[in-house]
């Protein structure tokens, strides 16, 4: 949990700099082609029901439409706000109380501390949701595919395998989704928030810098 003082200087960023913290066009554009991506990889194993070869189109199209995005994403920043804007943040913290580079400091290390817990956490959840859909999914898969190929006699043939690997899938997605929803692990999975913090501390770092700079100066001058 944060403190208070993290949201009154979030809030003052937000006021300030309303354009820097709001999706523009080409973000948009990313979060739809993502969005989308997800959308086609959860119809395909309906789809597939209808016509089994959907499922070789679908789950490529959607994975190259939600890795692109967010390829795309990672590599797209706004400009950053040059010394004039940061002094006006500045001036806003000075006023809640922020005075001196150790206070925001101490707020800093709160916010940096919050992300590492969140990065550890979704680690732990991605690790768990990994071995879930190793566990339901890919070795039942192997094990069909195995059946499939080295049987002298035929088991089970192909569409009987493309009906098993889609129900198998299903099964995995839902046992997956039902393991999100039982524990509190959703924040830290998609970390919602880290962007925003990431900003604050981008201000924050240079604010602590301008601060150090005043007090050498007032220190020199004495």
């Amino acid at each position: 949990m944060l403190s208070y003082m993290y949201y009154e200087v979030r809030d003052l960023i937000k006021k300030e700099y309303k354009e820097e913290f709001s999706l523009g066009v080409k973000q948009r554009i990313l979060f739809a082609t993502c969005l989308l991506g997800v959308l086609i990889i959860i119809a395909t194993p309906i789809a597939s029901i209808i016509h089994k070869y959907v499922w070789f189109i679908g789950i490529p199209l959607g994975g190259l439409l939600f890795v692109i995005s967010l390829v795309v994403a990672s590599k797209f920043q706004k400009k950053y706000n040059n010394k004039k804007h940061i002094k006006k943040i500045e001036k806003g913290i000075k006023e809640l109380g922020l005075n001196n580079a150790e206070k925001i400091s101490r707020l800093r290390k709160e916010i940096e501390d919050l992300n590492i817990k969140e990065e550890e956490r979704a680690q732990k959840m991605m690790q768990l949701v990994g071995q879930v859909f190793k566990g339901v999914f890919w070795v039942p898969l192997a094990f069909l595919i195995g059946t499939l190929f080295n049987s002298n006699s035929i088991v089970i043939d192909l569409d009987g395998l493309l009906t098993l690997s889609v129900l198998l899938l299903l099964i995995a997605i839902t046992l997956i989704g039902v393991l999100i929803s039982l524990f509190p692990s959703v924040p830290y999975l998609f970390q919602y928030g880290r962007r925003e913090r990431d900003r604050v501390l981008q201000y924050l770092l240079d604010i602590e810098y301008l601060l150090q700079e005043e007090k050498e100066i007032l220190l020199s001058g004495k």
